[in-house]
């Protein structure tokens, strides 16, 4: 193991992955979900200062590596055969994936590093443990229905699955529809419930603008939420990202922050979200001169 991956080892620890875990799904293992409160925990990325305090310094660690010398995450997993093995690599696929999303404001250049470095090392993590048998996969369910609830194992899966959908490519938006799919599958086999989404399956895989309306609009909420209500719509949720691919073949969203040219199309689209996720000219003004440059803007140096 190369120095860098050793002294890496010092803070991507078990400790920390169980600490992801925590802050993310802050529920019980085993006991049935209040799915109002997962609706909440959801949508607030607010963590608290432990969260803040502990996770940016990391962060800003490996931000200084580069991807091209970035070690394979793999190695900061015991081995698949462990039985911590899934909430571990849950709690790297959040370090990677959330931590970013949590801490690094589109709002200023930080925002560069969660679709151009942190997500980019966050889907290599997910090929190798996607590759892994069936039997030792961290999101199966035959593999954890002994040792969680359903309700926990359908959180555990959906947050293993995000970096798959935040991939924009067309690649792996089909590999994201069939996740979903199977998660699906096994909500409705477990609970005797249909999703009824699957009614208007061709409206929803078409409409551009189903993700930015249902995320503002936000989860079920009130009387009335359970686990299935909650899995439907958050399984469309992560559907709808797929017709803004196809359509665009990447995120009109992340253009600015990415340093990229909007097409007339994209604008159009930019501006009927009222610029969802979109970085203020300033800061994508100073992204082109960093990219023009070959340089990156230190994590929090903006």
């Amino acid at each position: 193991m190369s120095i860098m991956a050793q002294n890496l080892k010092e803070i991507l620890t078990a400790d920390l992955f169980h600490f992801m875990v925590d802050c993310r799904i802050p529920f019980s293992k085993t006991e049935p979900l209040d799915f109002v409160k997962v609706g909440e925990n959801f949508m607030s990325d607010d963590y608290g200062p432990k969260f803040v305090e502990r996770v940016w310094p990391i962060l800003k660690t490996l931000s200084r590596i580069g991807l091209d010398n970035m070690p394979d995450m793999m190695d900061f997993l015991p081995p698949p055969t462990d039985p911590d093995f899934a909430l571990q690599c849950l709690g790297l696929q959040l370090v990677l994936d959330q931590a970013p999303r949590a801490l690094c404001s589109s709002e200023s250049t930080d925002g560069r590093y969660i679709s151009a470095y942190f997500d980019p090392i966050s889907r290599r993590l997910v090929d190798s443990w996607f590759a892994l048998p069936a039997h030792l996969r961290p999101d199966s369910w035959a593999n954890r229905k002994d040792t969680m609830s359903l309700d926990y194992w359908i959180l555990l899966r959906l947050w293993l699955g995000a970096p798959i959908v935040h991939n924009g490519t067309v690649p792996s938006q089909e590999r994201a529809l069939a996740f979903e799919e199977e998660t699906r599958m096994v909500v409705e086999q477990m609970t005797g419930e249909r999703d009824p989404n699957r009614a208007i399956r061709d409206t929803i895989l078409s409409d551009i603008y189903a993700f930015p309306r249902m995320l503002r609009a936000g989860p079920p909420s009130g009387e009335g939420v359970t686990v299935t209500t909650w899995s439907w719509w958050m399984l469309k949720v992560m559907d709808v990202h797929k017709p803004i691919i196809d359509r665009f073949g990447r995120y009109p969203y992340w253009n600015a922050i990415q340093g990229l040219d909007s097409t007339d199309e994209e604008l159009e689209w930019i501006q009927r979200t009222d610029h969802f996720g979109e970085a203020p000219p300033d800061v994508a003004k100073k992204v082109r001169e960093d990219i023009a440059h070959g340089r990156w803007t230190p994590l929090g140096g903006s």
